[in-house]
């Protein structure tokens, strides 16, 4: 019991060590290329307007535009556990109004389209990035969950093959049973 109990100090120690390294020093220089990113998304979006390819005063522009600048700002608070909240948490006036931004964007031309997606694929990125550890853990408990399973499994068919081995060896000798 104390091996475990210091096999698990130790362990968790490690696993801590590691999410302090991630957070501090990986997560930050992940999240500034994800920035970066946007900006330069944000700058292709403005190029556009420059070049008269798209008023400025057009919906997808001030909604991609809008939508831009907020996750340049909150790119740390994109996380799984948020993103479920917001969607289970999604009325019937906040869901057609989301489709219809959706709508918009889908109807815009083929830049800002390339723009939008570009922009949801930052997002999904920074939501793994910053819920990587949730991921793992998650991963870990699937992964324990389904070996126990398969494991019992395979212990409950190991027992029942030994059970009926055992019943075929006792069967011939069922006289000396019935004693």
């Amino acid at each position: 019991m104390t091996e475990f109990l210091a096999n698990a100090i130790f362990y968790g120690a490690m696993v801590s060590f590691l999410v302090l390294v991630y957070q501090s020093a990986i997560l930050p220089g992940i999240r500034q290329n994800l920035r970066f990113d946007l900006f330069r998304l944000r700058d292709d979006l403005r190029r556009l307007v420059i070049e008269k390819r798209i008023a400025e005063a057009d919906q997808a522009f001030v909604l991609l535009h809008d939508n831009l600048n907020f996750m340049c700002a909150n790119l740390p608070r994109f996380e799984l556990m948020n993103a479920i909240k917001v969607v289970r948490t999604l009325n019937g006036d906040d869901l057609e109004r989301v489709r219809a931004h959706i709508r918009v964007l889908d109807n815009s031309i083929a830049e800002v389209q390339k723009i939008y997606h570009a922009s949801v694929n930052v997002f999904i990125w920074s939501v793994v990035v910053n819920s990587l550890f949730l991921f793992l853990g998650l991963s870990i408990v699937v992964v324990i969950v389904t070996g126990v399973r398969v494991g019992l499994t395979e212990l409950k068919d190991a027992l029942i093959r030994k059970a009926e081995e055992e019943a075929k060896l006792v069967f011939f000798r069922s006289a000396q049973v019935a004693v």
